[in-house]
This record gives C-alpha cells, structure tokens and sequence, in this order.
C-alpha cells in the first residue's frame, strides 16, 4: 500500500487520489496537475483561431503558415475542418498563437 502526502491538495483532488488508488490513475491524475502550466489548456481551437483572425488576420497568417484554408476563401469553418484533422498545421497554428500571447505580454511588461 502506497501512503501519499496529501498536505499539498485540496479537498477535491485528495478524493480523487483515494478514488483511484491504482498507480496507473495517480499518474494520470499527477498529468492532469501538469496541465495547468499549459498556456493552450482550456483554450479551444475555435478560439485561437478567432483570436488570430481579430489581431493579426487572414493575410499574416497565410504568410507564417502556408495553408490553403488561411489564402483560398478563409473561413473559421473551414479552417478548423482543416485543422482538426491535419495534427501538424495545428501545431503550427498553435506556435503562432502562443507567439501571440507572448508578445502581448512582452508589451503589457508581464513578462
């Protein structure tokens, strides 16, 4: 029987270490922690698209990521069809959109 230091959690997420006692459940549940250092988590595509066309538009993205979604009659519909099957352009879009943020942040002085 593994004991664990639960001084670090609250009340809900110590249920949720006693509920699923399995090692297996308490590595998934430690990645679920994990997740909130993730600047996308919570974040839907749809968003980050929207986000995207709002500050930087269609034309700028089309030029940082060569996609025909982004040149040939954009939309947020096609595009996130597009996206959403094709892993490695949401990556790309992904990297823009946190380059984005950063920026923001460098220029609010967050940072």
């Amino acid at each position: 029987m593994k004991i664990l230091d639960t001084s670090n959690y609250s009340k809900i997420e110590c249920f949720k270490i006693i509920h699923f006692c399995g090692e297996t459940k308490i590595q998934e549940f430690a990645d679920l922690k994990q997740q909130k250092n993730n600047p996308l988590h919570g974040i839907t595509l749809e968003k980050i698209l929207i986000e995207l066309v709002d500050k930087i538009g269609w034309i700028e993205m089309n030029r940082r990521v060569q996609i025909n979604c982004f040149f040939s009659h954009p939309s947020i519909k096609s595009s996130l069809k597009f996206l959403r099957k094709e892993t490695w352009a949401r990556k790309l879009v992904e990297e823009m959109y946190l380059e984005l943020v950063s920026k923001r942040k460098k220029d609010k002085g967050i940072l």
